[in-house]
């Protein structure tokens, strides 16, 4: 979508994609070109039509539009996407066992806001999900498009979970998975404090009663400061002093896959 009658700095600025847009399921359906070995698809927002007892009446089967890029162009571009991952400025959307590729962007409204996304596809040698993610004009102070990654870097772990798609773990992934981080002291602290602190340290927050708000004093967590947990590990924190936490039975995990267990213990 461009400009009716542009002007020569527009002419310039396409060069790194200002002064043009483009619809989020345009943007998507170009990029899963790149997915689909350089072929456009026609997008489909309905798969198939049911009956009221489930039967299929109708399936809308995919459509090529034609061939945009050879596909010798589509794996090279692949492999720059998930180096932006790896290496750059969509390391936020990384998913341990999964090879994601990215692209963060940021554009201005003319109101002077921003809006954020991150498009990925994964697995990036065989994808099955291509996504994008977009924040108009978010609250956070100095937000940038990271904050998208992290959004999407979740969304794809559970996605291809549910989509039974097995892990490739690669030694840095052990690595990482090994590391083991300290726990910190968020006594004190409201619970949107707290959050922010156990999650700049690698470890996720439980609330033990639906009363917690984002204001909520924090007087008790469990573990303790110091203690060593791996990283995605829990912290559970408490409106008062002497808690009496919920309970579980850990579930056998013996002779399971990664994809088992994750689903076993979740």
């Amino acid at each position: 979508i461009f400009h009716a009658s542009p002007a020569e700095i527009d002419m310039a600025c396409l060069a790194f994609g200002e002064q043009s847009t483009v619809t989020p399921i345009a943007m998507i359906n170009a990029y899963a070109a790149f997915a689909n070995g350089g072929t456009l698809m026609r997008p489909r927002i309905v798969k198939a039509l049911t009956d009221r007892d489930g039967n299929i009446v109708r399936e809308i089967q995919p459509a090529a539009v034609r061939q945009v890029v050879s596909e010798q162009t589509s794996t090279r571009i692949r492999d720059l996407l998930e180096g932006v991952v790896t290496y750059g400025t969509g390391s936020k959307g990384y998913v341990a066992g999964y090879h994601v590729g990215g692209k963060t962007s940021t554009s201005t409204r003319e109101d002077g806001s921003n809006v954020i996304s991150f498009l990925s596809m994964a697995p990036i040698y065989q994808p099955k999900i291509c996504l994008l993610v977009i924040m108009f004009a978010p609250d956070a102070e100095n937000a940038r498009s990271s904050l998208t990654a992290i959004t999407s870097a979740s969304m794809s772990e559970k996605i291809l979970e549910y989509m039974d798609t097995p892990r490739d773990y690669s030694n840095d992934d052990i690595t990482a998975m090994n590391k083991k981080h300290e726990v910190p002291d968020v006594t004190g602290l409201t619970y949107s404090q707290a959050s922010q602190k156990l999650s700049e340290a690698g470890l996720k927050i439980i609330e033990q009663t639906d009363k917690i708000t984002n204001e909520t004093k924090i007087v008790s967590q469990f573990p303790q400061k110091d203690t060593l947990l791996h990283k995605g590990g829990s912290v559970a924190v408490f409106s008062v002093a002497s808690p009496v936490p919920e309970t579980v039975i850990v579930p056998d995990i013996s002779g399971k896959n990664i994809n088992e267990c994750i689903k076993a213990m979740t």
